[in-house]
C-alpha cells in the first residue's frame, strides 16, 4: 500500500480522525457527544465462531440516533470483531 502519505483519510466515530491521521491532526474536529444508549440489540450466530451483532443507538448529549453493526469470527486468539460500521440516522 504505499507510505503513509498515500493513505486514505479515514475517520472514526463522530467524525474523529483515528489512528495515525490523529497523530496528525492533532484532534481538530473532533465530536464530543460519544456516550450512548443502546436500543434493539440484536445477536445473530452463524455457527460456534461467527456472529452479527446489529443496534441502534441514541447519543445521550445530543438524541441522534444512529446504527452500528459488528461482525465478530472466533479466532485462534480469542474473539475479534472483523468487519464493523457505524453511521447516524439524523
Amino acid at each position: 500500500m504505499g507510505d503513509a502519505t498515500t493513505l486514505p483519510d479515514r475517520k472514526g466515530p463522530g467524525r474523529c480522525r483515528s489512528g495515525l491521521f490523529l497523530d496528525r491532526s492533532g484532534g481538530a474536529g473532533c465530536v464530543a457527544d460519544l456516550a450512548r444508549r443502546l436500543e434493539n440489540t440484536r445477536i445473530t450466530a452463524f455457527g460456534p465462531d461467527l456472529g452479527v451483532a446489529n443496534t441502534e443507538y441514541v447519543r445521550l448529549k445530543s438524541g441522534k440516533r444512529g446504527r452500528q453493526t459488528q461482525v465478530w469470527a472466533h479466532l485462534p486468539d480469542g474473539w475479534r470483531v472483523v468487519s464493523a460500521h457505524v453511521s447516524l440516522l439524523d
